[in-house]
């Protein structure tokens, strides 16, 4: 009997993970859906040329973040904000009861976001910026989390960029574009795959979120004799495309 019970309960058990895990992954799925169609519309975007009402079109979809601040290129634009998350999602990653609940998250990582920027000047787009914050589903000790970002402003005083910084608690991966840049340019700075936000274990490096843009860092690291970051650098996905590059 007393078997049987254990049996029972550990049956019960199983259930409730896998029917658990199952909408957890359903709910993450959406969500990165969700990110990847702010994406799209992110691209259609053009300096100088896009309209104030194709920003606010994007902000209807997708929902006006509301008084967000965020640093900008221009002091004087008017400025708005998307940004696609889970709540519900973030707060079991971040929240830690008896130590088990980012371990819930088997597929995707514990906390993540997506946030597109906008600037307005005179009724036209002044700049645009979107980006990818996210937590590894695991915790090296030399990285707590990893940004992407891909920005375009007339500010900038190249048509194309790219660069990486180490932080103390992360990594962050960069490109840029301004007014000047070819489609090509435009296409390479925010080609992002976020499909690693949906894998068991998530996104582990900034490479993945941004392949086009590693590989052009790796390019210009090796011209310029750049130091690659160490957990990048020794990263699996990292080295095939390292290698992609040559």
């Amino acid at each position: 009997m007393r078997a049987r019970i254990v049996a029972g309960l550990a049956a019960t058990t199983l259930t409730l993970v896998v029917v658990s895990e199952t909408v957890i992954y359903g709910a993450n799925l959406h969500t990165v859906r969700q990110a990847e169609s702010l994406l799209r519309a992110v691209k259609l975007l053009r300096i100088g040329y896009s309209s104030g009402a194709d920003v606010q079109k994007i902000l209807r979809t997708f929902g006006d973040a509301g008084g967000r601040q965020f640093a900008g290129s221009c002091p004087s634009c008017d400025q708005s904000s998307v940004v696609v998350s889970s709540d519900a999602l973030n707060h079991l990653g971040a929240v830690v009861p008896f130590g088990l609940a980012p371990h819930l998250r088997l597929f995707g990582n514990t906390w993540w976001f997506a946030q597109a920027d906008f600037e307005i000047q005179n009724g036209r787009l002044y700049s645009v910026r979107y980006r990818v914050h996210t937590t590894p589903a695991s915790y090296p000790p030399t990285s707590l989390f990893l940004d992407a970002v891909a920005s375009g402003s007339p500010a900038f005083d190249s048509s194309y960029g790219v660069f990486t910084r180490v932080f103390k608690g992360g990594r962050e991966l960069d490109a840029w574009t301004s007014a000047g840049s070819t489609e090509q340019e435009r296409q390479r700075a925010f080609d992002f795959d976020l499909s690693c936000l949906t894998v068991f274990g998530g996104c582990r490096a900034t490479c993945e979120l941004m392949p086009s843009v590693w590989i052009d860092f790796q390019k210009e690291a090796r011209t310029k004799g750049w130091t690659l970051p160490t957990e990048e650098a020794s990263d699996p996905y990292c080295k095939k495309l390292a290698d992609q590059s040559r």
